[in-house]
């Protein structure tokens, strides 16, 4: 039998090949006869003996292939695997399972879409993220209140597994203050934002004209492992966003986040920011940023001098 699991959830992936594993154990009564393959050391020798060979002591095996399209680099490897697909015994439940998304174009993954049981696992939406974090504390026992769920999501983005840590240090926390539940002040104190949230912080700064509190923000997120080109690019959304906000600005929150496809958070945020800067002075960052970033594709400037010319540019503004 044949399965294909992939997709860039990688929580709920692994949760899912846990479970099936379990279960074979369970069921098997042992694990002699489960075996994993890693995608990028794969042969088709290995292929062959793993998923040919008859059970030991048992009635079925178990293979778990992993990230063999988006590891391996032999195709000649990954096209005798796909046309063997079809030859699978049944004493074999073969599982290629993928951490993120394969190309569609190999024959492999046509193959497999044909042949097996597949299942995508998707970015988790908003509400996949607010369930996931009620259903995580309620299993431990505790609370949290609607406000702490969603400054957690918007700070943690669609991370499943750092929610899952984050949560156990904030019920820690809360239990340590004999607290009843998590609140939202806990969540701002013990847990660090997204990237994506650091850039009002670096915008703020700059407004402030605080250059070395914007250059250290601007480090952080380097180390934190974000490339200039990112952060640049997030930088000129960011003043987008602020340009689209500030021609609606009279709105109420609600009016200008339907509008604008914004999250509300964002638009509050977008919002506080605003009242440091004036529009002409945003549309004129704006027109700089377009012409910066020409610059950098046609080969012109270099992605660290332009930020250097950035960082002059909020400071005048």
């Amino acid at each position: 039998m044949l399965y294909f699991y992939y997709g860039e959830d990688t929580y709920s992936l692994k949760k899912k090949i846990n479970e099936i594993i379990d279960s074979f154990v369970k069921i098997e009564g042992s694990d002699f006869n489960i075996s994993t393959l890693i995608g990028s050391k794969v042969s088709v020798q290995e292929f062959e003996k793993n998923v040919f060979t008859a059970p030991f002591l048992g009635s079925k095996r178990l293979i778990i292939i992993k990230n063999i399209l988006l590891e391996c680099g032999d195709l000649d490897t990954k096209k005798a695997i796909s046309t063997n697909l079809d030859k699978v015994p049944k004493t074999s439940i073969v599982i290629f399972v993928e951490e993120g998304k394969p190309d569609k174009r190999e024959s492999l993954f046509k193959n497999l879409t044909k042949l097996a049981i597949v299942k995508s696992y998707e970015q988790p939406s908003d509400l996949d993220i607010k369930r996931f974090i009620e259903m995580t504390v309620l299993e431990s026992n505790f609370k949290i209140t609607s406000a702490a769920s969603f400054q957690l999501g918007l700070y943690c983005g669609r991370d499943y597994w750092r929610i899952e840590n984050e949560l156990l240090k904030l019920i820690s926390y809360a239990k340590y203050q004999k607290k009843d539940a998590i609140v939202e002040a806990d969540v701002t104190r013990l847990v660090d934002p997204i990237n994506n949230f650091m850039i009002f912080d670096l915008t703020d700064a700059l407004a402030d004209r605080n250059v070395k509190k914007a250059i250290k923000i601007y480090y952080s997120m380097l180390e934190s492992g974000e490339d200039e080109i990112k952060v640049f690019n997030m930088i000129i959304y960011h003043i987008r966003n602020m340009i689209l906000v500030n021609s609606i600005y009279e709105n109420s929150e609600y009016e200008i986040a339907k509008a604008t496809s914004l999250h509300p958070y964002v638009v509050k945020k977008i919002m506080i920011s605003l009242r440091k800067f004036e529009g002409s002075k945003l549309h004129q960052l704006y027109k700089r940023l377009s012409e910066v970033d020409w610059k950098i594709k046609t080969g012109l400037l270099e992605i660290g001098t332009a930020l250097d010319l950035l960082l002059v540019d909020f400071q005048r503004s």
